[in-house]
């Protein structure tokens, strides 16, 4: 843990017996800082029952956010935890730190071929592996956010229709008083993108509410996944217009070459 930085405390030294350090994660779910006490439970097994005990370790550290495992750890003294959890001299985890001279994917090799039983992640392979992880995050978010586009597109445009289909009497008097064919068009493709500018707000709005109680339920297990910022809001209002712009298209086409006496005889 030498290499771990701390946003409150101190790490563990020889001599500390129920202290602990926390993850970041950890702290946050339990609203934990340096001098509180938490409270631990171990099962053990003794012939056809389980005991449980339970103690409280006083925290000495928080560790600072690192988006790995260790925002999940709670570090207690190894002897303490072998007497605590009854594991003798078993060990599930070691994080191996190579010399600044060795190769940390050579030297994963060489504990995998030296160490029977033993499985070794390197840095390079949990890259590869939030390297995979993102790229199938982003696709499916791709593949979300493009629905939705199409979807809001669409509903843009249908709207628009409709919209033209009613008012027609009112473009064919509006040419009839000396409307050029742009002042439809950019009358119609404005409330297009009016529409889609308030679709939009409501999106955001209402993801945002969506997104503060998925956060409010995800910290409760002990972590944060999504956050609205100034930019992302920015983005997709832009691209709401965007959308709405190009949705009213087609709609204000059609209000725009209607002929005046044809149009003043629908209805």
């Amino acid at each position: 843990l030498k290499n771990i930085k701390l946003t409150q405390g101190r790490l563990l030294v020889p001599g500390d017996s129920y202290r602990a350090v926390v993850g970041s994660n950890v702290a946050r779910q339990y609203g934990l800082n340096v001098g509180d006490e938490l409270e631990v439970k171990s099962k053990k097994l003794q012939r056809a029952s389980t005991i449980t005990s339970v103690r409280n370790f006083t925290v000495v550290g928080i560790m600072e956010f690192t988006s790995t495992d260790f925002d999940y750890i709670i570090g207690i003294p190894i002897d303490i935890a072998k007497k605590f959890y009854d594991m003798d001299d078993q060990l599930t985890y070691i994080w191996a730190v190579p010399e600044k001279d060795v190769d940390a994917e050579d030297l994963s090799r060489r504990i995998e071929l030296g160490v029977e039983n033993i499985k070794t992640i390197s840095p390079q392979e949990l890259r590869k592996q939030s390297e995979q992880i993102l790229i199938v995050m982003n696709l499916i978010t791709i593949s979300a956010a493009l629905l939705a586009a199409i979807i809001g597109g669409l509903s843009v445009m249908n709207t628009m229709l409709m919209s033209v289909s009613e008012r027609t009497r009112e473009f064919g008097l509006m040419k009839a008083m000396g409307a050029e064919v742009r002042d439809i068009l950019l009358l119609t493709m404005g409330e297009s993108a009016l529409m889609g500018v308030m679709g939009g707000i409501i999106g955001i709005v209402g993801g945002s509410i969506f997104i503060y109680y998925m956060n409010e339920y995800l910290a409760s297990m002990g972590t944060v996944l999504f956050a609205v910022t100034y930019r992302l809001v920015a983005v997709s209002i832009i691209f709401a217009t965007f959308l709405g712009t190009i949705s009213g298209i087609l709609p204000a086409y059609r209000a725009a070459k209607m002929r005046p006496m044809e149009a003043m005889k629908y209805g």
